[in-house]
């Protein structure tokens, strides 16, 4: 899985898919057995998102990821106001 802005490698983002687990390495790669077509995707400071892909014993290529959107949030010191910012898909 990488990051569609920067193209880097997303280290800890966790595939699930059916009762499957697992979680990406250093580079960014992660591998699951599942017999479903639906692969869920989440890393922290990245939207959710699920897809589907084809299933097949004998696939060797895993489809690679990337995230649609960045989400950020905090809380101003002085007002306590919760701010939000979205960075939307990139081209």
């Amino acid at each position: 899985m990488v990051d569609a802005h920067t193209g880097k490698p997303i280290e800890g983002a966790f595939i699930t898919s059916g009762n499957g687990v697992s979680q990406t390495d250093k580079d960014g790669m992660a591998y699951i057995l599942t017999e479903t077509s639906k692969v869920a995707v989440r890393a922290h400071g990245y939207l959710r998102t699920e897809e589907t892909i084809a299933v097949s014993k004998e696939a060797e290529n895993p489809k690679p990821f990337s995230p649609i959107a960045l989400y950020a949030s905090w809380r101003d010191k002085v007002t306590g106001r919760a701010e939000k910012m979205t960075i939307p898909p990139w081209k």
